[in-house]
């Protein structure tokens, strides 16, 4: 009788095993096609925009701070703390990076930024998240921007589509310098750090 339950286990955990896999080939088939060397999930308009990803909810958290600054001039107020930020990865991307500790070309990240509210419900002390204020994209795609590698596309809260502005900009040549993993913020996404950690 425990052989037989055990045999039942065991096939259960295969099927499971088994539908998970399916899921997951099914995800990236959704997704575009995966290789070492690129992904293909941006999309573009006839006008060479990049039309805003509708599945941001299914994508990768990587990191979030509040008030973050670059301007050191600019002290932090914490009755006044700016900003969240959000950090999210595209999923297929972020399969071969976990593989290969390599950003493919056509990866995209999104930095979204959300105001911050106090004294919302049963909230007395700290900030939540107020509503969505913009929403950037990090997109790798060396055939588009041949001189840098990447760009950056900014959305307002509505917008469906944005234009990059020319390369090199003051966004790539800051990620060229201080990003520390192929012009992406990796010490500040532990996410990241982890998998980089094993290399």
């Amino acid at each position: 009788m425990a052989q037989r339950f055990l045999a039942v286990g065991a096939l259960l955990t295969i099927l499971v095993a088994t539908h998970y896999s399916l899921l997951r080939a099914q995800d990236r088939q959704l997704a575009g096609p995966v290789s070492v060397e690129g992904v293909s999930v941006a999309v573009f308009d006839d006008s060479g925009a990049l039309v805003r990803p509708d599945n941001m909810e299914k994508w990768v958290f990587l990191g979030a701070s509040l008030g973050m600054g670059y301007n050191g001039a600019v002290p932090f107020d914490p009755d006044t703390p700016g900003n969240f930020q959000t950090v999210l990865m595209e999923p297929t991307a972020f399969d071969v990076f976990q593989e290969t500790g390599v950003f493919p070309d056509g990866s995209m990240f999104a930095l979204l930024f959300h105001g911050t509210r106090t004294n919302v419900s049963i909230n007395q002390s700290g900030f939540v998240m107020d509503d969505l204020l913009a929403l950037e994209i990090h997109l790798k795609d060396k055939a588009r921007f041949p001189d840098t590698g990447f760009n950056f596309f900014f959305y307002g809260p509505e917008d469906t589509v944005a234009d990059a502005p020319d390369t090199p900009n003051g966004c790539t040549s800051c990620h060229t310098e201080h990003g520390e993993t192929q012009a992406v913020f990796t010490q500040f996404y532990p996410t990241l750090k982890e998998r980089l950690a094993k290399d």
